[in-house]
Order: C-alpha cells, then structure tokens, then sequence
C-alpha cells in the first residue's frame, strides 16, 4: 500500500498541459475499440465464409465428382518476379469425355509453386499430353484439374484470419480494464510469449535428438544452436524485457496524471504545478514542472547516458539546470522537429510538432511562480 503524501494536493494549484489530455484519451480509446470491433467481425466473417466456400467447393467434387484422363490441347504460362524467386502459373485448357460418351472442354489454373496435381503434366504442360481431371457427374460441363492440394494455402489463410479475429477481439477486451490491469496483463503476455519461444526451441532439440539420423550428425545440432544465438535470442530478450518492464512501471500508469501525486516516491511539491503529459505505446511520459520550489521532475522519460540508454522511473533537477536544444531530424518522410531537455546525468526528448510542447517549453524557459494563467485544483 502506498504511504502517505508528502504534499497537501488539496492546497496545490495543478494545470494539464495539454488540457484535454484526459479526455482526448478516452476518446481514442474508444474510437480503437470501435476499429477493434470492426476489423475483428471483419475478419470473422471473412475467413468463415472463405473457409466454407473453399471447403463446399471440395465437398461438391468429393461426393459429386468423377476422375477421368483428359488431353492438353492449349495452355498459356504466365511469369512473376519476387524476392523470393519467380512464380508460373499455367492457365490449361483440355479435352475429356464423360460417361454419355460425349468429348467436353474445360480449362483451368494450376500454380505450380504450391499445387500437387496428380499427374505432372499441369508442371510441364505440353500439347497433347494426358492430364487427370475430374467433373461433376450431375453437371458434365463443369470440369477442373485434379489438384490435391488446390485449396490448402486459402484455408490456411481463412483459419489465420478467423484467428486474428479472435487475437483482435481479446485485445479489445483486454483494453476495457483499468489501465494499471491492462499493462499488468499485456506484461505477462510478452514474458510468457518469450519463454514460449525458448519453449519451442527445447522441443525442437528434444525432437532432433529422437530421430536417429540427427542423433549420428552433430552439425545439425550447431546450426540450429548457431540459429537460435544469433536469431531467435534477440526476440526472446525483447519480449521478455518488454513484458518485465510493463509489469514494473504498471504502478505509475493512470488514467489522469494528476492521480500521480498520490505516489510514495513524490517529492514534496510547491503551491503550484505545471503537468506535462503525453502517451507512447500505452506509456505514460510525465514531466511535473514546480513553479515555486523551480524544479523539475521527470517519470518514465528521462533517459541516463550510458552504452546501454535507459528511462528512468523518476528524475528530478533544478530548472537552472535544465538545457534546452531544439533540433531537427530527418527521416524518410521529411524532418521532424525536436527539442531536448539536457540534464548533467541524460536528456529527455520530445516533438514539438506534438500537442502541448510548446507552450510548455515556454514555461520551462520563464517558470514564473505565480503566472496569470489559469489553473485547476487537483
């Protein structure tokens, strides 16, 4: 449980820079909730009606379908260039004769970097060649190459969206806690999502270690160990200490800033009191400017200095201190300006096309104590 505040915050006038900070934040939420919803249902009812299409159309020639051997009398070829390589597909058209006796045309698409037709003809087509086919017995005219696999890779990708429905859809209701409780669980999902990987990877060398061949051949255990050093740890690092980190700062997360002077580590506060605040990612950047003691307190936004750089969970100067730099960087979609707040031990950087910087900027610049400007009572 949290001590006691230090400062009276009945007696200490508080301003929110930007002032609507709390109620833009509701409106946000509930605007990504609504996108939430939407693309979820989209995406259900996308992959549902997706996976019963492809499915019935198998179903139609499972039960309604005749095999028989045709002759390639046409095709065209058509090439496409990626990163990982070309992609033909050959559009076939064939002759074949059904049970009345009677010579019928069909044409079909057959890709051949994912289809297995079940003669290799569709692969390599050439005029005259023999290819298996099958139509519909109660509708001769309806015709398409035999092809095991045809519909494998678009029932993968419905289950995947139908899945992502369902991700999406726990997102959404995840996000309707209180935001303490919503970084709590979104830091234990990341940590568990790093130890399912180094979970994955163990069962992976206890299956190789099962199989008699891999068993004889120590190299494959190196590459799948060099593998995992060099590309899987990086992720395991991140997820965990992304998890680890949102568990640690859940604690200073609030819905409305002023909520943080309820804090133990606070330090005692003056009569008046500037509060900066902005979120990133689900964090919260808070920075207290005190008009009468002219000082500054910095939570989750102060990086130290170091080979390694890191956000401290408080940071707290004198105003004197404080440099201001106003800088620009250049991204890909055009310069960016900044303005960092220099301190002997980090520097904390903020984007002045952000709402709010500049006019807080200017009272870092002049923290008059008792300003004409307007204020609320926290």
């Amino acid at each position: 449980m949290e001590p006691p505040l230090k400062s009276n915050a009945a007696s200490i006038a508080i301003e929110l820079i930007p002032p609507d900070f709390v109620q833009r934040n509701k409106e946000n939420r509930r605007a990504l909730s609504q996108k939430l919803v939407i693309l979820s249902v989209s995406l259900l009812v996308g992959g549902l009606v997706a996976y019963g299409w492809f499915f019935a159309e198998d179903r139609r020639y499972s039960i309604d379908g005749v095999k028989t051997t045709g002759i390639i009398t046409s095709y065209q070829s058509q090439t496409t260039s990626s990163k990982g390589g070309t992609r033909t597909t050959h559009t076939i058209s064939y002759n074949y004769a059904a049970d009345e006796g009677t010579t019928l045309t069909g044409s079909d698409a057959v890709k051949c970097w994912r289809h297995l037709p079940a003669t290799g003809s569709p692969l390599n087509p050439k005029s005259g060649q023999p290819i298996e086919v099958e139509y519909l017995r109660s509708n001769p005219n309806t015709s398409r190459i035999n092809i095991r696999n045809r519909f494998d890779t678009e029932y993968e990708l419905a289950i995947n969206a139908i899945v992502a429905s369902i991700v999406i859809l726990m997102i959404r209701f995840i996000n309707s806690f209180p935001i303490r409780l919503r970084i709590q669980i979104y830091g234990v999902l990341f940590t568990l999502g790093g130890l399912a990987i180094v979970a994955a990877f163990l069962y992976l060398l206890l299956k190789m270690s099962r199989d008699s061949r891999a068993a004889r051949d120590i190299s494959d255990y190196l590459w799948v160990l060099i593998f995992f050093l060099f590309m899987i740890t990086p992720f395991v690092i991140a997820f965990i200490w992304f998890g680890w980190s949102m568990l640690k700062r859940s604690r200073r997360s609030f819905e409305d800033p002023r909520e943080m002077l309820n804090l133990a580590s606070m330090p005692p506060l003056g009569n008046r009191i500037t509060i900066f605040c902005q979120r990133w990612l689900g964090r919260d950047d808070v920075i207290i400017l005190d008009h009468q003691k002219r000082w500054v307190h910095f939570f989750n936004c102060h990086s130290i200095r170091g080979f390694f750089s890191r956000s401290l969970d408080l940071y707290s100067c004198a105003i004197d201190s404080i440099n201001i730099v106003e800088h620009v960087m250049s991204t890909k979609n055009g310069e960016v300006p900044q303005v960092h707040l220099i301190s002997k031990d980090g520097r904390t950087i903020l984007g002045l096309n952000k709402p709010g910087v500049n006019e807080f900027i200017e009272l870092l610049r002049t923290p008059a104590e008792n300003p004409a400007v307007s204020s609320t009572r926290g």
